[in-house]
């Protein structure tokens, strides 16, 4: 990626809170390139063909060149017009 470039996936919910996928979550958030992570429970089918209890993650990634210095962040959204919600974002820091 280039160093003020940005990438955005859409991924298991797990990349934040499995076991197997800490230490690089643990280094998106001490070289501070996570820039966001939107975690939805498919429950109003985001995803048609999806369980309902499948969870996934909208994370966007930035390049060295641009660290952050917060997060913006939601859990348990259930659909796109969450994210415009302040009462389901918030931002956390990488002590948080």
């Amino acid at each position: 990626m280039a160093p003020t470039g940005r990438v955005g996936l859409l991924v298991p919910s797990g990349i934040a809170t499995d076991h197997t996928t800490r230490h690089f979550f643990q280094k998106l958030v001490d070289e501070r390139r996570l820039a966001e992570l939107l975690d939805f429970e498919n429950r109003r089918k985001v995803f048609e063909d999806v369980d309902s209890r499948f969870k996934f993650s909208i994370m966007l990634m930035t390049g060295a060149g641009d660290p952050r210095d917060h997060v913006r962040a939601g859990f348990f959204l259930h659909g796109m017009g969450d994210v415009d919600d302040p009462e389901r974002i918030f931002e956390l820091r990488p002590d948080d």
